[in-house]
């Protein structure tokens, strides 16, 4: 994962925000993908355009965590999406 580029939402996805997750169809696998909070907080911010620092700061906030483990827990989130085609630089 290149912490310095920005990700956007594959071109085969529909995805809406709920009070409790954000929901993804990706129409090309036929797949619905659920992302609960906290990771759906990720999701929204990569889809603002917002930095990977950026990211891992606002995230260290939200979880109360350690600042280097959330920046793992970030690029491990972001690689998933990537390897299931959710993402795409």
């Amino acid at each position: 994962m290149n912490k310095k580029a920005k990700y956007i939402a594959n071109d085969q996805l529909e995805y809406t925000s709920d009070i409790s997750c954000i929901k993804i169809y990706q129409r090309e696998a036929n797949c619905m993908y659920v992302i609960s909070y906290p990771e759906a907080a990720i999701w929204d911010m990569v889809q603002q355009n917002y930095t990977f620092n950026e990211i891992v700061n606002m995230m260290t906030a939200i979880t109360k965590n350690n600042k280097s483990e959330t920046a793992i827990w970030i690029s491990m989130i972001i690689e998933n999406w990537l390897d299931n085609q959710l993402l795409k630089q």
